[in-house]
């Protein structure tokens, strides 16, 4: 790979990078003020690069992520590095991006990189929705529902079914063993393993 005497890459090399690279980079002063943007921003935000330089990227942050953005910039000025800190920016339309930062200080610049992990969020969000509504499920269901290892253990169990086997708390049915604490007879248990497994379905059964 070609470099300058300095052994630094060549200009040309670096303005393929910013032009074309994935993540969002750019080197910025120590008030958050942009001096070079990779083409990614305009993708990201909505904004073009020369409307992005003529403000502080602080002015784009949402407003309760503001705080600890100046708090970021002010480590930065104190020559700490700051990895993967996260915070939403506003799109020119409105819209929110989550964005996770890596920024390093050299003589007085910031050198950034940032990558958008909107989609990654909204994932976590929707499976800590759907969580909740199962916890609510079990937690309100009015039968004796539960999920079982293969070798006998209760991982969980809804408070009917607690209250079925007569326990006062889901910590006591998890120390049980099915086929010995709760079959009158053990074997029942695997014979049941075993139907559901020739037939790849739970079936009903009827159980003492």
């Amino acid at each position: 790979t070609p470099t300058t005497p300095d052994g630094d890459p060549p200009a040309a090399e670096l303005d393929h990078f910013f032009e074309h690279g994935v993540d969002l980079l750019c080197i910025a002063d120590s008030d958050g003020r942009c001096l070079r943007l990779s083409t990614a921003f305009e993708s990201v935000l909505g904004y073009t690069r020369d409307e992005l330089r003529a403000r502080s990227l602080l002015d784009l942050v949402h407003p309760d992520d503001r705080t600890a953005t100046r708090e970021a910039l002010i480590a930065l000025a104190q020559g700490e590095e700051v990895r993967q800190f996260e915070n939403r920016c506003v799109r020119k339309d409105g819209a929110l991006r989550w964005l996770s930062w890596n920024c390093v200080p050299v003589d007085g610049l910031l050198y950034a990189s940032a990558r958008d992990i909107t989609a990654t969020k909204r994932t976590a969000a929707a499976l800590s929705r759907a969580e909740r509504k199962y916890r609510s499920m079990i937690e309100n269901a009015v039968y004796g529902i539960f999920l079982t290892s293969l070798d006998g253990r209760i991982l969980e169990a809804t408070p009917a079914l607690v209250q079925m086997l007569g326990y006062d708390s889901l910590d006591e049915v998890r120390q049980l063993d099915l086929a010995r604490d709760v079959y009158v007879d053990p074997a029942t248990r695997q014979e049941i393993i075993s139907q559901n497994l020739e037939h790849d379905h739970i079936s009903p059964w009827e159980v003492d």
